[in-house]
């Protein structure tokens, strides 16, 4: 990059450096990549937009997975409404078997629903990376009862790329 006319920025603090700089007078990082600010920003916007979609799909997936689950937990009665529970006898099954599997996936749906709003609050604040993308991979997995688990996961894959927007 020497002899150009393009400023040099440091990559860590974004500071104007010297021409021939080997560390940042502003913050001490050593020198050995330069970005031009252009190249900054655009860079900053695209992991901003990523995890702003991780969390605005933590915050939807956690608001609807918890309503659901309390739905399903406390009145199982809401999901029986025009099932024909004659068919369900027929086969020999006991109802009270279909009304503890709906609660079941209720409370699965809940924990899914509590881990989604806990990572989504660890991307917003940009902490504690691996215990958001821990609670990300779980709550995903308990998810995958309603298929939805699998979108979950690939948010996880995108929470691990981003682990150096956070501060731990």
């Amino acid at each position: 990059m020497e002899g150009t006319d393009i400023p040099r920025y440091c990559s860590k603090c974004g500071a104007q450096l010297g021409e021939n700089a080997t560390f940042c007078m502003i913050c001490g990082a050593m020198i050995g990549t330069y970005h031009n600010t252009t190249q900054a920003k655009v860079q900053d916007g695209s992991r901003s937009t990523t995890l702003s979609v991780i969390a605005a799909l933590g915050i939807f997936w956690g608001v609807f997975a918890i309503a659901y689950g309390m739905v399903a937990i406390v009145n199982t009665e809401f999901f029986m409404d025009g099932v024909d529970l004659g068919q369900w006898e027929a086969v020999g099954l006991d109802i009270q078997l279909l009304y503890d599997m709906i609660k079941a996936i209720g409370v699965v749906l809940l924990f899914s629903g509590i881990l989604s709003m806990i990572t989504a609050v660890l991307v917003l604040l940009r902490k504690y990376h691996t215990v958001a993308l821990i609670s990300c991979i779980i709550g995903s997995v308990l998810a995958l009862i309603s298929l939805v688990g699998i979108i979950g996961l690939i948010l996880a894959y995108f929470l691990h790329k981003s682990k150096k927007d956070f501060i731990d």
